[in-house]
């Protein structure tokens, strides 16, 4: 009999310590598993920012290309001006944006 009730003691101590392990086990999983799913969030977006920084490094170099194309048509058409000492005659537009991006650079 007394040994009866030790061995049911014994059962129901094992059975709170597994299920104890159980609901541990579970948060273990879940949390676990929230950390993939930010591990894949931030791995993501990090993906995304450096395709972004990608697209601007060549829209930057687009625009730098482009730039010094125009400063080079710039640089002569002052030659060519300077030459037939007509520098100063004319105010249109691409003058006025070539001297603003010249001074910008």
């Amino acid at each position: 009999e007394e040994q009866f009730r030790r061995l049911k003691s014994q059962r129901e101590n094992t059975e709170q310590e597994m299920s104890q392990m159980e609901v541990q086990l579970t948060t273990h999983i879940e949390e676990k598993e929230e950390l993939r799913e930010q591990y894949q969030s931030k791995e993501a977006f990090a993906m995304k920012t450096a395709i972004e920084v990608e697209q601007m490094q060549l829209k930057a170099e687009k625009l730098r290309h482009e730039y010094d194309n125009l400063q080079k048509k710039y640089s002569e058409e002052v030659l060519s001006r300077s030459m037939t000492g007509s520098v100063n005659s004319e105010n249109s537009d691409l003058w006025r944006i070539l001297a603003l991006m010249d001074r910008t650079s």
